[in-house]
């Protein structure tokens, strides 16, 4: 959701409310959904990385920089190496810090 989605549905529920919501209440609510809106980008990116684990067989930093080697010397069509190469880089940048 978007800060505009969200403002605007402050509005809507302020206008519901009994009382109108107060400047410090409106930005109450704001922080509250943009931190459940970031943690629900989180948990759905969780099963993704998973789904990508799974199709490339290896998931550390080490691992991962192997099988991009591996990949860009393999004899396969350059279509499904960018495509792999593509998914080693994504899990590369969804590591641990």
């Amino acid at each position: 959701m978007t800060v505009k989605g969200i403002d605007v549905f402050i509005d809507e529920i302020s206008d519901l409310a009994p009382s109108p919501l107060t400047p410090h209440g409106r930005d109450c609510v704001r922080t509250i959904m943009l931190a459940f809106s970031a943690h629900v980008k989180q948990q759905s990116a969780v099963p993704l990385r998973a789904a990508l684990v799974g199709l490339i067989g290896v998931d550390g930093r080490e691992e991962l920089e192997q099988m991009e080697a591996f990949m860009r010397l393999a004899p396969a069509p350059a279509a499904d190496k960018a495509v792999t190469i593509d998914a080693i880089h994504a899990l590369i940048a969804s590591l641990p810090s």
